[in-house]
């Protein structure tokens, strides 16, 4: 093969390489968004008046924090969210 060809070859290669991190990139992209969707609806129910919603809402921010598309800074801010939000149930069904 000449050189010419060669060199096409190579080029061929190396930008379907790009094509395939970029695509892989984009992933991941869109995977964090929807985690942040998730964790922004789990972060309102949990915040909820309603007892129900807000327990449901913690339990979805604890499952949905756990994913490993969650950097360690992330888990660090579910972890302090849940910390500042668990308090006691008074007897009528309403948080303190």
């Amino acid at each position: 093969m000449t050189v010419q060809v060669w060199v096409t070859v190579i080029v061929g290669v190396v930008g379907f390489g790009g094509v395939i991190v970029t695509l892989s990139q984009k992933d991941r992209a869109d995977r964090r968004a929807e985690l942040w969707r998730r964790l922004t609806w789990a972060f309102e129910r949990a915040v909820s008046m309603n007892a129900a919603a807000s327990a449901l809402g913690l339990s979805a921010v604890d499952i949905v924090s756990r994913s490993s598309l969650v950097s360690r800074e992330e888990k660090e801010i579910a972890s302090a969210f849940l910390d500042a939000t668990l308090v006691s149930p008074r007897s009528d069904g309403d948080f303190e």
